[in-house]
């Protein structure tokens, strides 16, 4: 059995298509990565939005309150 699984691990097609499974896995990896990154980004910029309304508001509120 170990002599089997040694001639199939040192041939060159196994070589051939683990490196291009690696390459393959890499740029789905990367195009994952750069989709998280995307949604973080667009999460992150809608909280900005959000907490600058709410810092509006209520300055608005304060000086009605104050003024």
């Amino acid at each position: 059995m170990a002599h089997i699984i040694h001639i199939i691990v040192s041939s060159d097609w196994f070589i051939l298509f683990t490196g291009i499974a690696s390459i393959i896995s890499l740029f789905i990896g990367g195009k994952a990565l750069y989709n998280v990154n995307k949604v973080t980004k667009q999460i992150t910029k809608n909280s900005y939005n959000i907490k600058q309304s709410a810092g509006n508001n209520s300055n608005i509120a304060g000086r009605d309150i104050h003024g």
